[in-house]
């Protein structure tokens, strides 16, 4: 005799994306009022970005501290469109307000019978049922244990799991993430914001940016080689042509 309830929902599978502002505790530290007022709009600002702003197709957006985590029905989202969206946002909240980010992407199950009791008794706490699941675990660990550089990223086993959502058997499509190594996960597949640097004025914003943040942490090898790893993969991205003075001396002798 079977021992499920027919009337029970199963799990189901959903994208979990946590990202994280750099640098938001340390800031906090100094605890001064001007301080936390800057952060505090910064982190209103990102979650009003990635809501109102760009097609997320979430089922919901959560600020955490100074987290956002988007948790999105792996069935209907389109990976491209998805992931597309993710980098535009991405840029543009980087040279509007002059802060990186790094996250992690995971999936997970969510409990739908518990979804299912809040819905019917037209309960607001909704949102958290999203925050037991492993796929947050995963995102959160993710983030702040293997993604070692200012980026959004996932793994094989992630797109393994979209692709068969999707009914795709090629196991080398990506989506348009990039496949970078190095990391002590090894393989991770990143969201490309730099592609969304279309013209030349902020392509010279983002070296800028990039110069201040390497000449900040010049003293603190492991936050510089982040930005180091990043100004390398933009030359990489654009034929390895510096345009800012400022960022080219942190350039001389890279072999890339």
């Amino acid at each position: 005799m079977s021992m499920v309830d027919p009337s029970k929902p199963l799990d189901k599978l959903y994208l979990y994306i946590w990202i994280d502002i750099l640098g938001f505790g340390d800031k906090l530290k100094r605890g001064n009022e001007d301080i936390f007022d800057d952060l505090f709009r910064k982190r209103e600002k990102l979650a009003k970005k990635f809501t109102n702003e760009g097609d997320i197709q979430s089922e919901v957006i959560l600020l955490i501290s100074d987290s956002l985590l988007i948790v999105c029905d792996l069935d209907r989202i389109e990976p491209r469109k998805l992931f597309d969206n993710l980098a535009r946002l991405q840029i543009e909240f980087i040279l509007e307000e002059k802060e990186f980010m790094r996250g992690g992407m995971a999936v997970g199950r969510v409990s739908q019978a518990k979804l299912k009791e809040l819905r019917e008794k037209n309960n607001n706490r909704i949102e958290e049922v999203f925050l037991i699941s492993d796929g947050l675990v995963k995102a959160y660990e993710l983030e702040s244990k293997n993604v070692l550089w200012p980026v959004v990223a996932t793994t094989d086993e992630v797109l393994d799991e979209i692709r068969k959502v999707n009914h795709i058997d090629d196991v080398n499509e990506s989506f348009d993430l990039e496949r970078v190594r190095g990391t002590n996960h090894g393989v991770i597949y990143i969201v490309d914001f730099l592609k969304y640097l279309e013209d030349e004025d902020k392509r010279n914003d983002f070296e800028y940016l990039l110069w201040e943040n390497l000449k900040k942490f010049e003293n603190n090898k492991r936050v510089f080689d982040k930005y180091m790893w990043l100004l390398e993969y933009y030359q990489v991205k654009f034929d390895s042509k510096i345009r800012t003075d400022k960022c080219k001396n942190y350039t001389d002798g890279i072999l890339l």
